[in-house]
This record gives C-alpha cells, structure tokens and sequence, in this order.
C-alpha cells in the first residue's frame, strides 16, 4: 500500500489504478526470479555426474582389458604375419649363395642409405655418396635418391669393384628386404639377407665401357707380343755383331 499510496500522490490516477500497476511490477519481478532459478537448476543439472572412486577402477580394469586385448590380438596377427614370410623367404632363397648374413633391426624411416647403411654397416654419409654416383640399384633399377624409401621384398644392388678376371662383371653387396612393417611402439621393424662379394653384371662401368675396355686389352696383347719379338731380334742382332768383331781380329793377330 506504501508504493500505491506514493504512486497515486505523483500521478492522479485512481487506487485501483495504481494498484493494478503495483501488482504487474511485483508479478514480473517474481517471474523474472522463477527464469532465474530455472536456468541455474538447468546448468546444474547439464553438469557431468562425479566419477566416485570405484567408478575410476571399473574404468581402468576395462582399458587395461581392452589394451590386452589389441596388443594380444596384434601379436598374433604379427607371428602369423611372420611365419608366412619366412615360407615365401625360403622360396625365394632356391638358387642363391648359402653364405648370406641375416639381420633384423629398427628403424624410425625406411629411407634407403640409413637402412642399406645400417644392414651393411656402412657410415651413411659414403653410401649416399654412393647413391648419387649411380652405384646402387634397387630391382635392377638405378636410383640416385638418398630419400628412397625402401619396402618388403625389395632387391638391393650395392657396386662394390669390377671384376678381375672380366671386367663386363663385378662384384657387388646383394641385399633383399625379408621384412619391412611398422609398430606402433618400436616403428618399423626390418630384417635383411646380405650375400657379400656377390658376382653379376657391372651396370657401373659395364656394356659399352666395359667392351671398349675389354677391346683395348685385347689390342694391347698383340703389341706386346710384337715389343718382345723386336726385343729379341735386336739381342740376337748385338750377338751376331759381336762374335763378328772377335772373329776379325784374332785373324788379324
């Protein structure tokens, strides 16, 4: 009544006037405190629930399940994985040299001068040095790209000398990829067949470069033979002027 009375002293208006104005102003002044409450038990009840602490151990039994699980899993799979490259590896090694060296490693890339350096134990730095002037190949096929990556079953030629007896060959460091995967905990996971001092053709200085070579030995025999001949006619001409001479002077005695 103490707002009516002040309302209706400023402003003629009648009481049921001014009361029904008192009336709407504490009407939307209530409504606006039941918006209120109602979004705040509405962001209350949005919250997440609280995890209690048994909650958090039937969470962890369930990862470390699920974990033993997957890593399981992947163990069997890779020993399957495993057992079918060994027979397709043992296929593949009808024909070659017994004396190979096998080596299995890990590797963070499968760029091809730190895997061939690694398998052959040879400092990066010369192998890719030995990349860019052409003395590598990988499937019969020269590359000249350190960055090369490298997969399973891949053959890998590395120039070591020409030949001795033939220089149309050389002798070569054979490499073949037995296994190439990647694991997510160790990265990837390789094994190797070396077969050292390996005898094939000299892709480096073989074809025309070799027959030219092979053409100018050919024609350095037949002057040789002739430099000797000529050597021995000039000794037996020396003799027959010797004897010559002593032969004059005893019978000039």
């Amino acid at each position: 009544m103490k707002f009516v009375t002040l309302f209706a002293r400023r402003w003629p208006l009648s009481l049921s006037a001014a009361a029904s104005i008192g009336h709407v102003g504490a009407t939307r002044a209530a409504s606006t405190l039941t918006i209120r409450d109602a979004l705040n038990q509405k962001q209350y009840l949005n919250q997440p629930p609280l995890i209690t602490a048994i909650d958090r151990r039937r969470f962890a039994t369930v990862k470390k399940k699920r974990q033993w699980n997957r890593t399981a899993q992947q163990s069997e799979d890779d020993e399957e994985e495993e057992e079918k490259e060994e027979e397709e590896d043992d296929v593949e090694d009808e024909g070659m040299p017994t004396d190979c060296r096998t080596k299995e490693f890990t590797m963070l890339s499968r760029r091809l001068d730190t895997v061939v350096g690694v398998a052959l134990k040879t400092s990066i730095s010369a192998l890719g040095n030995w990349i860019l002037q052409g003395r590598v190949r990988v499937n019969e096929t020269v590359v000249t790209k350190k960055a090369h990556e490298i997969e399973r079953g891949d053959l890998v030629e590395v120039w070591d000398a020409p030949y001795e007896e033939n220089t149309r060959l050389a002798t070569v460091h054979r490499l073949r990829i037995v296994r190439c995967r990647f694991d997510q905990r160790k990265g990837y996971v390789i094994k190797t067949k070396c077969w050292p001092n390996y005898i094939m053709e000299n892709w480096v200085s073989g074809g025309e470069a070799g027959e030219e070579a092979q053409g100018e030995e050919e024609a350095q025999q037949p002057q040789e033979e002739e430099e000797e001949e000529e050597g021995k006619r000039d000794e037996e001409m020396e003799r027959t002027a010797e004897e010559t001479e002593k032969g004059s002077g005893r019978h000039t005695k």
